[in-house]
């Protein structure tokens, strides 16, 4: 009887439509959120008054345009995001960020669900991980952060799927939507250079070649727009790049090494390091520490670009100073890189397998949440234990030490089938989730002095679609064995039988593809 039962529970998940999947999804969103309000958990907007990445609150409120123009350290769209809703909610916009950040969650959730199901996942699968992700307490804790990490891999999920729709049925529209999504995220993270917008036009010229008028029309307003900025920067503060200063200071930070002092003091006078090699690594500190290396501030006239400190009592990192401190900072890590290689790379490999292999909430960034309410702590530890075997707080989880280089090799292999079968959308969309995969942790690892499960939150959500896609495949795989023994059973027992059917052969073809379409 149990037995039976079973079987038709088996059944009816396995029968789950797409529709019903979606609707499942927005209800655990929706129930888990009410949860985890009633644990406690509350919108955090402490980042506005205090993070180096955001323009004084004061100016955003009062000179945003400007501020924005003149803002050369970071890409100007989550500042422009900022600025609109303090303008807009000067005395609600706690609310008005928390219901965005969940307007992004939903978002979040919905192209999680709707790529996996269009790369061939079950769709009980993608439900399934779908609510298991959206509603686990480190997504959540994002959520629930002012900081444009979220809003950033929730377009990534969105782009992929406007991306296999233009692959899928080349539409003008679904191509500019995908363009358009790429550039609002340059414009929100400096991490994704005008380079790695490039590199997806150029891709998508490459392999579509019937579809080349299509795709430069898809791309040109976009690319026009994102180029612009980096016009803009060069013509104003000669530098084609965003949060160059950011990266001057990890480089310094990895690559550091005690020199002697006499031997220190001889390789500034003779113009090999500058006077700045001398003050300790680290993000920190206003710029008048650095007024006898790089002279006297001069004023600009422009509130961004002068302020010492910002209304919050914060040190404004935005004054015009830190670019003469960039040039000589970038001038001393490329001689500690050179003469050191081995100190750097040594940083580099120590800090990946530090925190690369953490679960994205861990980290200092929620640490006074999870001492505050110690509900969300515990059901974040049990997260971390159960489902990607933290055996212990900050140490690595081991299921993401496997499971990672795993999932990315299986990602190509099912590129590489995708291609030999002529499933281009498939193939492109699996590039670009690989292709992402590969940037973020490449770029951060060899340039960010830490926090790399922070910034692999981004592509968190591209390695639960590959694990859908192992899961449905693998899935098939194996049902397509069970028929085919019980066949051979029935045979050898006399009783005839059909064998595998035409759509369990075409299923085993499919393995790599995640089959069940």
């Amino acid at each position: 009887m149990q037995l039976t039962w079973d079987r038709k529970i088996a059944r009816r998940v396995d029968k789950l439509t797409i529709q019903q999947g979606r609707v499942l999804c927005i209800i655990s969103f929706i129930a888990a959120r009410f949860v985890y309000r009633r644990l406690g958990l509350s919108f955090d907007e402490g980042p506005l008054t205090y993070f180096l990445q955001y323009v004084d609150p004061q100016l955003l409120k009062t000179d945003l345009w400007k501020s924005l123009y003149y803002l050369y350290d970071q890409p100007p769209g989550f500042n422009l995001f900022l600025g609109i809703v303090l303008k807009a909610f000067p005395e609600n916009h706690a609310l008005a960020f928390r219901l965005l950040f969940i307007g992004f969650g939903v978002l979040f959730a919905l192209s999680l669900f709707a790529l996996m199901v269009k790369l061939g996942v079950r769709p009980w699968v993608s439900t399934a991980l779908t609510v298991i992700f959206s509603c686990s307490p480190g997504v959540v804790l994002y959520e629930n952060w002012l900081f444009y990490t979220y809003p950033t891999a929730a377009l990534l999920c969105l782009a992929a799927v406007f991306l296999h729709r233009f692959a899928s049925s080349p539409n003008l529209w679904d191509g500019l939507a995908f363009f358009f999504i790429l550039a609002l995220v340059a414009y929100i993270r400096g991490l994704f250079h005008l380079y790695w917008f490039i590199f997806f036009c150029l891709l998508l010229l490459y392999f579509f070649p019937q579809q080349r008028r299509k795709v430069v029309l898809a791309f040109c307003l976009p690319l026009l727009a994102l180029g612009a900025l980096y016009v803009k920067n060069y013509l104003v503060f000669g530098s084609l790049s965003t949060g160059d200063i950011y990266v001057a200071y990890n480089l310094r930070k990895m690559s550091y090494y005690k020199i002697p002092e006499d031997k220190h003091r001889l390789l500034i006078e003779q113009g090999t390091l500058t006077p700045l090699s001398l003050i300790r690594p680290g993000i920190g500190g206003d710029i008048e520490i650095y007024i006898d290396i790089i002279g006297p501030l001069q004023k600009t006239g422009i509130a961004v670009l002068d302020q010492v400190w910002k209304s919050t009592g914060e040190t404004n990192f935005h004054h015009i100073g830190f670019l003469k401190v960039l040039k000589l900072l970038s001038h001393d890590n490329m001689y500690f890189i050179r003469e050191r290689s081995d100190v750097y790379l040594k940083y580099v490999a120590r800090e990946y397998y530090r925190w690369y292999f953490l679960p994205a909430s861990d980290g200092w960034w929620f640490g006074n949440v999870k001492e505050r309410l110690s509900r969300i702590q515990m059901l974040d530890r049990l997260f971390s234990l159960l489902l990607l075997s933290q055996g212990r707080p900050s140490g690595p989880a081991y299921f993401l030490v496997v499971g990672f280089p795993l999932l990315l090799a299986f990602g190509f292999y099912v590129g590489a089938k995708a291609y030999e079968t002529r499933d281009m959308a498939t193939f492109i969309t699996i590039v670009f989730l690989v292709a992402n995969i590969l940037y973020v942790t490449l770029v951060t690892t060899f340039f960010s002095g830490g926090d790399l499960n922070r910034y692999r939150f981004k592509v968190d959500g591209f390695y639960l679609v590959l694990l859908g896609l192992l899961i449905s495949s693998g899935g098939t795989a194996v049902k397509a064995q069970f028929h085919k023994h019980k066949g051979y059973l029935k045979r050898g027992n006399g009783l005839s039988s059909p064998g595998p059917t035409h759509r369990m052969k075409k299923n085993l073809s499919l393995l790599a593809l995640g089959s069940c379409r």
